[in-house]
């Protein structure tokens, strides 16, 4: 769909300037054109989201920011003559950005654990902990720092083992659902009895 859409915006130029010499013929401009050619090349950062539906019914939403670039050669040959084609026969390019990821800190039980969040929310404090059910639980306080209410805030935990690999991965929204600049909410994601063997954690907060 992105590749569809530079696609559709470059060639958008190319029949512009098509259209443009052809108006300069039918007013009898055509014995002063001259063939010429025209490189575009164009990066645009966009972001895509991948939803995976979990076995429990739960939604996950993972958002990753890319930069789309391509490079294209259109000749104009003559009025209503134009042709397109890639520069160097090069397919178009996807690249993937580097996510700004805060160090790693270490919670109060000792668990190891990294943030991603928006300029807007900060994590004040997180704590991994186990309630009198057993289940496994990751608990956590936010903070807008931001100029605007914050709607359904959400936040993605991710557990890693020992390896780094992942165990499970939850989505839960702030306890707060209008979250006005400069006020805190909790959250709280819930794993269940059965995970063990947890070595560190991720969370992700995402602001609408």
């Amino acid at each position: 769909m992105m590749r569809k859409t530079v696609y559709v915006s470059l060639l958008s130029v190319a029949l512009l300037v098509g259209i443009v010499f052809g108006v300069a013929a039918q007013n009898d401009f055509t014995t002063l054109f001259s063939p010429f050619v025209v490189d575009i090349e164009q990066s645009a950062p966009v972001e895509v989201s991948v939803i995976v539906p979990m076995e429990s019914g739960e939604i996950i939403t993972a958002t990753v920011p890319m930069t789309v670039s391509i490079a294209l050669r259109v000749s104009v040959e003559g009025p209503n003559m134009a042709t397109v084609n890639l520069l160097d026969k090069a397919d178009p390019v996807v690249s993937i950005n580097e996510a700004e990821i805060e160090s790693q800190l270490v919670d109060a039980s000792g668990t190891p654990y990294v943030v991603e969040a928006p300029e807007s929310l900060t994590v004040l404090q997180a704590q991994s902990t186990k309630d009198r059910y057993g289940n496994y639980v990751i608990i956590g306080e936010v903070e807008n720092t931001g100029n605007s209410a914050i709607k359904y805030g959400k936040a993605i935990v991710t557990l890693y083992d020992a390896q780094g690999q992942i165990v499970v991965v939850e989505t839960t929204y702030l306890h707060i659902d209008n979250l006005e600049p400069g006020k805190k909410s909790t959250f709280e994601a819930r794993f269940g009895d059965k995970v063990a063997g947890i070595g560190s954690y991720s969370i992700r907060l995402t602001a609408n």
